[in-house]
């Protein structure tokens, strides 16, 4: 294949080769390495094709100096420019996708000729001794990613597959005759409807759910330390391939999901450790946290509560981190879905993402821009944004996503908006999420298969399904389904109860109360009498 390096500027057509085009970097966002490219495919007969963003360097590239000059090469492996260790990544699943596309013969011969370190596992371990690779070739992409699902897709294997694990909870102290464990499965067919990749824990505050996630995000990041104290997934399909946990919560009471070992090291949050560069693939599993703490040099949230400048600083990096990465499209889909609320339909976050699509980079004006949109948001808004931003940025394949209570700062519609855009970019990316919530309108964007009811499982209660499908369910409904005995011991619950332990039929409670029953009484009533009926 031939390669042919531009200097700026469009596309010169004719010839059947591949197309390298500079990209503007910001130094602004920590990489100081001006390795980044865009890729074009010319067919020779007259039809073009991008296939995506893509970092390039060489062992010694020196900082803010581009790799490759103006002109033409085929092979970088062949000692392109007098230099012997070359290597590149693709900056997004994307790419590989769109060169798999080509077939098996261009596909080999544009992997092979750019160094691709996700496609040679043994050019991976070279460039995982060299500054560059660590500082820009690998800024926003992890290396699990590059070992896992970029390697899949660059050997042309398909990006999809299930997941069927399960999560057990440590043994609770507790006398011998209660269940000793709480065990949750979760399964996740890829492309069903409804969805399948979003899972739901609710139940009353105390019962444990924010215990359980911590549990789950240990559980998955260091498989080897298991034990009755410990929580542990066990069998199933997909569970060892975690690459990510991405730990999202805007409680301001709550702590996050993160590794409780206080001896973790940047290495092991950050996908890698320095001193296992032999090894073929990172031991440990990359860690991020979205939320309303800082954290400190190592990702964990420190407790300090972040200013309203801090956080818009981290979107407006965030951003630049989408930009950078090749992901904007799909950020532009996630803010399409939250446009179902009105006030976000009509944020001109929309048309900034639009232009940032255009211009392919995100400049020193563009900071400004984002930053000035994030401050113009209500408080809800603005959260709302951050995080499906930062979503955006962090999650790759094979990712686990934890999310605390998400109902805290957002109204039901804007809510599940929220969850509806999560669940596109989970099925996007092949990854899975878990919800801790107590609101029903949750409930309502997944089916049954996929809630768990919560009681104390610290005391032996065992969580169940609800006994209702809940896909698109009436709230009134699923609140009663969830949280029963709670809200029927007061107001009209109380009544339609009580009309349903005197009478024999459905008919004859609705004549008890004179035909004067509003919709979600109807379904209470109809929920309690198949509780009856089962008994």
């Amino acid at each position: 294949m031939r390669f042919t390096v531009l200097r700026a500027g469009g596309l010169r057509g004719g010839n059947r080769e591949c197309v390298l085009v500079p990209v503007p970097v910001s130094h602004s966002q920590g990489d100081e390495y001006c390795t980044l490219y865009r890729l074009w495919f010319q067919d020779g007969a007259g039809a073009d094709r991008e296939l995506g963003l893509v970092k390039i360097g060489y062992a010694d590239l020196i900082r803010r100096e581009r790799p490759l000059e103006p002109g033409g090469f085929v092979s970088l492996g062949s000692g392109y420019n007098g230099r012997l260790h070359w290597f590149s990544v693709g900056q997004s699943d994307s790419y590989y996708e769109n060169i798999r596309a080509l077939g098996p013969s261009l596909r080999a011969e544009i992997l092979d000729g750019l160094c691709d370190i996700a496609y040679d596992e043994d050019l991976f371990d070279q460039a995982m001794m060299w500054d560059v690779t660590h500082a820009s070739l690998l800024h926003a992409v992890a290396p699990q990613t590059v070992g896992v699902q970029f390697r899949r897709i660059a050997w042309g294997g398909l990006q999809f597959t299930d997941y069927n694990f399960s999560y057990v909870a440590p043994a609770p102290p507790r006398d011998e005759e209660r269940p000793k464990h709480c065990r949750l499965s979760f399964a996740v067919q890829p492309h069903s409807t409804p969805p399948t990749n979003v899972h739901v824990l609710i139940g009353r505050n105390g019962v444990g759910k924010t215990t359980l996630l911590s549990g789950l995000a240990g559980a998955v990041m260091h498989p080897e330390r298991r034990g009755a104290d410990r929580g542990q997934i066990v069998g199933g399909v997909g569970a060892g391939m975690f690459v990510n946990v991405v730990s999202v919560t805007f409680s301001a009471f709550d702590p996050a999901q993160e590794p409780t070992e206080s001896d973790s090291t940047p290495g092991e949050l950050r996908g890698w450790d320095s001193q296992a560069a032999h090894q073929r693939l990172p031991p440990s599993v990359a860690y991020h946290y979205i939320g309303l703490s800082k954290v400190d040099e190592l990702g964990r949230p420190t407790g300090e509560r972040r200013s309203h400048e801090d956080l818009r600083q981290g979107f407006s990096k965030s951003v630049a981190e989408v930009v950078a990465a090749g992901r904007v499209d799909r950020w532009i889909a996630a803010l399409a879905r939250l446009g179902s609320d009105p006030h976000f339909h009509q944020s001109p976050v929309h048309g900034f993402a639009q232009d940032l699509r255009d211009q392919g980079a995100f400049q020193k004006q563009d900071q400004d821009r984002a930053e000035a949109l994030f401050a113009s948001l209500s408080s809800g808004h603005a959260i709302v944004l951050l995080t499906i931003t930062q979503l955006v940025e962090t999650v790759a394949e094979a990712s686990l996503v934890l999310l605390d209570e998400p109902e805290a700062h957002l109204h039901p519609p804007l809510l599940a908006s929220f969850i509806r855009a999560v669940s596109d970019l989970l099925t996007d990316r092949n990854g899975v999420a878990i919800v801790a919530t107590h609101s029903p309108v949750v409930l309502q964007e997944v089916p049954r298969s996929c809630v768990w009811k919560i009681g104390r499982w610290d005391r032996g209660v065992q969580p169940v399904r609800p006994e209702i499908e809940t896909y698109g369910e009436n709230v009134g409904i699923l609140t009663h389904e969830v949280f029963g005995l709670e809200v029927g011991q007061s107001g009209f619950q109380a009544e339609i109860e009580k009309a349903v332990r005197e009478c024999g039929s459905y008919e004859e409670v609705l004549a008890r109360f004179g035909g004067q029953v509003g919709g979600e009484a109807k379904g209470l009533i109809r929920i309690l009498l198949a509780y009856r009926e089962r008994r």
